[in-house]
Order: C-alpha cells, then sequence, then structure tokens
C-alpha cells in the first residue's frame, strides 16, 4: 500500500532541509546534470525551491525552478529538476510538487515548462501529471528533447507576444579553458579542479538551451592548433566546431585589442586571451566566460568600457535570472523595438485587473470593470494608440 502522507515547503536559503537537497541532487546528478552548489542558495533565496517531507521528516523529493519573463508579458515557470528519492517513488510525490507549482503559478503566469532527454525513463511521466508535449529538438549531447507545457491559460490579449519564444538568445562567449574543460569527460583529482570542471558542465544543462547560445571565437583555433598531439587537436576542432564562431567587426576589434593590451600588461595574459575577449567585445556578446582570475579582476573595468558582462560559469548559472533581466531590458535593446498596434478587447479585462486597479483604494473588480466597460468604446476611438500596443523584437 502506497504511503500517501506528505508535507509540502518551499525552501528558503536557511532551510535546513537545503543540505537534503543537495545531497539528493548529488545522488542524480548523471541524469540531472551539473548544478553549481551556490546556484541552491540562488534558487532558495528566490523561492524556486519547492521540497516534499516524507512522513520521516526526511526529505523525499525537491522540485527546483525558474521564473522566466524574457519575451513575455507574464512570466513563465521553467522546471530546472524534479527529483524523487529511490525510496518514495511510487507515492505520488511528483504529483504533490507538480500540483503545488502548479498552485503557485495558476493566477500570473504564462505557463510550466521544461525540457526532457527522450532517452530518459522519466520522460513518459510528463503526460501523467498534466504537461502537453509541444516541440522536441536536439540537445547539446545530439540527443532529443521533449518539450513540455503545462498552460494556464494565457490572456487572449497577449496571447501573440507568447510567440517572441524566439527572441534572440543570450550570447555567450566561452574562452578555450572552458571549451576544454567543457570536452573533458571526468575532472581531475584535484579539489580546485573538480569544482571549475562541474561549473563548466553546467553550461550544457538541457534547462538552460532556451536561454542562451554558447559561442567561440576564431581564436580557439588558434590555440587547438597548438597541441602537438595530432589525434587530440583533431578531436578537439571537431568538438569546437559544434559551436558557432561569433562574428565580428575587424576595425572595432583592433582598437580593443589594443586598449586590452594595455590594461593586460602583466606576462600572466597571454596574447590569446586577450585576443578571445577582443573577439566577443568586438561581435557584441552580452558575456564572456572565463575561470581566467586576471582578466575576471578586470571584470568590472571591462563590464565599463564594453558593456560585456565577465564572469565564471557557477556565477552566472546562479544569477541567470536576474542576468537575463539585466539584457532585456537594457537600453541597446530597447532600441531595436518598435510599436505597433494591437485592439483591446473587453475580453482581456480580466486579465488586465490586477495591473489596473486601485490597491490603496481597495478598488473592487466589478467598479473597474464597470469604468472599463463605459469608457472602452470612448478611448478605443479618442486614443487609439493607447489601447493599441504589440511590442516587436529584432
Amino acid at each position: 500500500m502506497k504511503n500517501t502522507s506528505q508535507k509540502i515547503i518551499r525552501i528558503s536559503k536557511n532551510s535546513k532541509e537545503l543540505n537534503e537537497i543537495i545531497d539528493l541532487w548529488r545522488k542524480n546528478s548523471k541524469t540531472l546534470g551539473f548544478f553549481p552548489e551556490g546556484a541552491f542558495n540562488e534558487y532558495a533565496a528566490n523561492g524556486g525551491i519547492l521540497a516534499v517531507i516524507s512522513p520521516n521528516g526526511s526529505v523525499a523529493g525537491y522540485l527546483a525552478f525558474r521564473t522566466v519573463k524574457r519575451g513575455y508579458v507574464w512570466p513563465v515557470a521553467v522546471i530546472v529538476h524534479l527529483c524523487i528519492d529511490d525510496t518514495y517513488r511510487g507515492n505520488g510525490y511528483a504529483r504533490a510538487l507538480i500540483n503545488e507549482l502548479d498552485r503557485l503559478t495558476k493566477t500570473n503566469f504564462f505557463r510550466i515548462e521544461l525540457r526532457c532527454r527522450q532517452d530518459y525513463t522519466e520522460n513518459g511521466v510528463w503526460p501523467h501529471l498534466g504537461f502537453t508535449k509541444a516541440g522536441e529538438k536536439v540537445g547539446k549531447k545530439g540527443i532529443p528533447l521533449d518539450y513540455w507545457i503545462k498552460e494556464h491559460r494565457p490572456p487572449p490579449m497577449f496571447a501573440l507576444w507568447d510567440k517572441q519564444k524566439a527572441v534572440t538568445k543570450l550570447q555567450v562567449v566561452i574562452d578555450a579553458m572552458i571549451l576544454f574543460r567543457l570536452q573533458e569527460y571526468e575532472p581531475g583529482t584535484n579539489r580546485m579542479d573538480r569544482i571549475q570542471w562541474e561549473e563548466v558542465q553546467s553550461l550544457q544543462a538541457d534547462w538552460l538551451q532556451d536561454e542562451i547560445e554558447l559561442l567561440v571565437t576564431k581564436e580557439i583555433f588558434v590555440e587547438i592548433s597548438r597541441n602537438k598531439d595530432p589525434f587530440a587537436r583533431g578531436y578537439t576542432k571537431k568538438f569546437a566546431s559544434q559551436f558557432r564562431s561569433i562574428e565580428f567587426d575587424e576595425v572595432f576589434f583592433k582598437q580593443v585589442e589594443a586598449d586590452l593590451q594595455n590594461q593586460f600588461k602583466n606576462p600572466e595574459n597571454k596574447e590569446s586571451d586577450i585576443k578571445q575577449l577582443a573577439y566577443a567585445i568586438a561581435g557584441g556578446a552580452h558575456f564572456f566566460i572565463t575561470q581566467d582570475n586576471p582578466i575576471l579582476k578586470k571584470a568590472n573595468y571591462i563590464e565599463s568600457e564594453y558593456d560585456i558582462q565577465v564572469m565564471p560559469p557557477g556565477l552566472f548559472i546562479q544569477q541567470l535570472s536576474e542576468l537575463v533581466r539585466s539584457v532585456e531590458f537594457h537600453p541597446s535593446r530597447l532600441a531595436k523595438s518598435e510599436i505597433s498596434e494591437l485592439p483591446l478587447s473587453i475580453e482581456d479585462f480580466p486579465h488586465l485587473y490586477n495591473y489596473f486597479r486601485c490597491n490603496h483604494k481597495k478598488e473592487t473588480k466589478n467598479s473597474l470593470k464597470l469604468l472599463y466597460e463605459i469608457f472602452y468604446p470612448i478611448l478605443n476611438n479618442m486614443i487609439p494608440k493607447l489601447s493599441k500596443i504589440e511590442m516587436k523584437t529584432h
């Protein structure tokens, strides 16, 4: 007989259950993928981890999710991990976690979504949890990923905006050392090597593929050519070729390279390291991911001068939601937007209510709706541009 006794809690960064969750992830990291330990703290601080507690008080499973607003008017909840301890499987705990996420997101979210590898047995459970397959794509390792969604009936006026999913991904350039660590199947025996390797591997997590595009620079292939082992050289070149090489402005590149050479006069900074960064800047990348300490020490200067953020992979994963918003609302992105027209209708009122009600006067939904019904025809005729809006991003 199944034991269905359960309690769902929302984890904070101070929750005693957080360490149990991290341990559960480690036991299942082969399937869940690499995830920087600091990212758990960040998700917990943002309310992005739910845990199901077994009758004996231990963590039986957890769900980690992100709130994504990029390309949408209302946010989407993206499931990053759903993991139930082997001991407690078959007790309905996965459904309980999904139901709680559904409850939390039902009112003000478009939907819940996730990607899952087709070769995982767990991929078959999503239809039973209320998800619908909405597509598929090939993942980083060449294995197909299914795209699952659980709709929350998006607002009529904004349904068209949902197509903005194809908005440009974050352009993330990786340096040669990151590429080489991505290629490695196992880390070194040194503890720091293992930590850095795990952080790099997290860049290829399936749940990231809708958000970022990993790019390389042409200098990568110069670095690869220095390997005297022809087999290793060919293997690495083939691996690097799966990433798109960033396009860049040659004149701007030379200007940036000259400036960086003045900034990085320390012998620790190889010419190749500077060139990779210069290519990323000249190509207009949003981020440059590296574990090179001398370059990381200059991150503030580089960001202030060239509008590109330089950071290690672990920090990038931890702060991804905040970083997405900072890029989405940066003037350089908004400058590419234009206003066109999309008529409002009475059907849109229920979804506009939460945005326009006067909270401090405790305005009721019915009173606001009455005003809306009276003034909607007048405003729609007299001031059409106030009632018609659609954002298009090129």
